[in-house]
């Protein structure tokens, strides 16, 4: 072993973390049942808990499908998911398993009652699905309107006692090669740069959390699972085009329009909701909302969108 790996070695338990337990998290097969996940992660999150996490899913060869009753953005041709409920735990094991819930095109949500903080909100990030289309892939996070996702900043963590400046330095550039590998996956994994600095900028000591349906819209969290609406209102129709338009363009959208801009239509059994105008240049982008789901013309559609702004522990409808 080179000086540098052993260097590494012994860095790499007590820095870049954001909640340190000698409880590792644990993988059951138990979940809540209204997220409909395939396992649920629960504890801190410690090195080689992405391996637990892969060799739990092998058990499962096909998909199941939700409650039909229940609106869950996104959950198009696959319904595999994740459930977290962590206090954080190891930053670098987080963004491994952001990266592999991205790979291999598989969801993660957050219960009514759990928490997901720190390098768990990280992990949580990763929550993937495919259109298997021209849409590409899309963020496929699902957080319960009485569940808890909070970020903040990586800390470097060590024990009581002296320090050379080298291991100051290795432990400095370590916390910072793992943002970079964050950053550098962000796009891919659509994770909007916005949140990233949202998350440096939020103290060690602190959270922010998502608390309204308009951050969780822009930053691609779905509030979910609310129930399955029969109608569709003008208003609703305005809320969730400008959500849309907040995660596209990354950044919150002045609302221009009111419900009397909305056309309105009822198409066989669906209820069909369209702006008057479209969005930016030459209003070119138009938004259509069909009883739940936006498509903006020309652009990435089916992205989760919601229909009005509340509170977390408010039940979106």
């Amino acid at each position: 072993m080179t000086y540098k790996t052993f260097m590494r070695a012994i860095m790499s338990g007590v820095i870049i973390n954001a909640f340190s337990s000698a409880n590792a998290a644990e993988i059951s097969p138990e979940t809540p049942d209204e997220m409909q996940c395939y396992i649920t992660l629960q504890g801190p999150i410690e090195p080689g808990d992405v391996d637990l996490i892969r060799s739990a899913l092998m058990n499962f060869l096909t998909d199941h499908p939700e409650d039909s009753t229940l609106f869950y953005p996104n959950s198009m041709n696959s319904w595999r998911k994740v459930c977290f409920d962590s206090p954080g735990g190891s930053f670098e094991e987080g963004v491994e398993i952001a990266q592999y819930l991205h790979e291999e095109r598989i969801g993660s949500a957050v219960a009514s009652g759990a928490q997901c903080l720190s390098a768990c909100a990280v992990a949580f990030m990763g929550g993937t699905n495919d259109t298997r289309g021209d849409g590409g892939t899309i963020p496929f996070r699902q957080l319960h309107p009485l569940g808890k996702l909070g970020f903040h900043s990586p800390f470097i963590e060590v024990p009581v006692r002296n320090y050379t400046s080298q291991i100051v330095q290795l432990a400095f550039e370590g916390a910072l090669s793992n943002i970079a590998l964050l950053l550098e996956r962000a796009d891919e994994m659509h994770i909007q740069r916005s949140l990233v600095i949202e998350m440096l900028a939020t103290p060690s000591n602190e959270f922010s959390y998502i608390e309204t349906v308009g951050d969780a819209s822009r930053w691609g969290i779905a509030i979910a699972p609310v129930p399955a609406r029969d109608t569709l209102e003008p208003a609703s129709v305005v809320n969730a085009c400008y959500n849309q338009e907040a995660f596209i363009l990354d950044k919150p959208q002045n609302i221009f329009f009111d419900a009397s801009d909305v056309i309105m239509q009822t198409e066989s059994t669906r209820m069909l909701g369209m702006l008057s105008d479209g969005f930016r240049g030459e209003l070119s982008a138009p938004c259509q909302i069909t009883q739940g789901q936006v498509v903006l013309s020309r652009l990435r559609s089916g992205l989760s969108v919601v229909n009005r702004r509340v509170k977390r522990d408010q039940i979106a409808a």
